[in-house]
């Protein structure tokens, strides 16, 4: 197995003025240990969040990884950051 570490940062402004969250995904499943949940206090609200995840690769295979929102608002991201780096 390869591991990985994965981190995201992301800027959103909220469409709505309740909870909101977002997760990382492995091959779909978002992951309940990397989810960022923020809760506006009005339409327009800028937030910053940051959810990262340790992922174990097994050797000559791949996954997909996203970004999910899990919540039931529509968000719209900014300046999406990720970064991807293998752990010994």
């Amino acid at each position: 197995k390869l591991h990985f570490f994965l981190g995201v940062f992301l800027h959103f402004i909220t469409g709505a003025d309740i909870a909101i969250s977002v997760s990382l995904a492995i091959t779909g499943e978002p992951l309940n240990s990397a989810t960022a949940i923020v809760t506006p206090a009005a339409v327009g609200d800028l937030f910053n969040v940051h959810v990262e995840a340790i992922i174990d690769v097994p050797k000559g295979c791949c996954l997909t990884i996203a970004l999910e929102n899990t919540s039931t608002q529509a968000i719209t991201a900014q300046n999406v950051n990720v970064i991807i780096d293998r752990v010994a």
